[in-house]
């Protein structure tokens, strides 16, 4: 999956894991680790980043943002109720979990 994501100022990617390698192209504004092991690291305009599979942060766009992001397959968010659901609010699972068979 290809997306382009606009991100208003302010606005947070609450928690969430990489299924798999995603990768992305900050074009406009930045990308900052709000929380997990990256912390603090921010991806500004011009700069490309990526998160290997299994990696699981939460991010937000301080002024906001405009970043093109490749999935090998989407992510799971981790709701505050225990359900896991893919960008779209879908149980992962159950929409995903087959990418994930032997």
């Amino acid at each position: 999956m290809t997306a382009l994501m606009r991100f208003a100022p302010g606005a947070v990617l609450p928690d969430h894991e990489h299924v798999n390698i995603e990768q992305s192209y900050v074009l406009e504004g930045s990308l900052v680790d709000k929380e997990g092991p990256a912390k603090g690291m921010e991806c500004k305009a011009g700069e490309y980043i990526w998160r290997e599979a299994g990696s699981r942060h939460v991010a937000w766009c301080p002024n906001g943002a405009l970043v093109l992001a490749i999935f090998q397959v989407p992510n799971k968010f981790f709701e505050a109720d225990g359900r896991v659901v893919d960008a779209a609010g879908q149980d992962w699972e159950q929409s995903w979990g087959h990418t994930q068979k032997a």
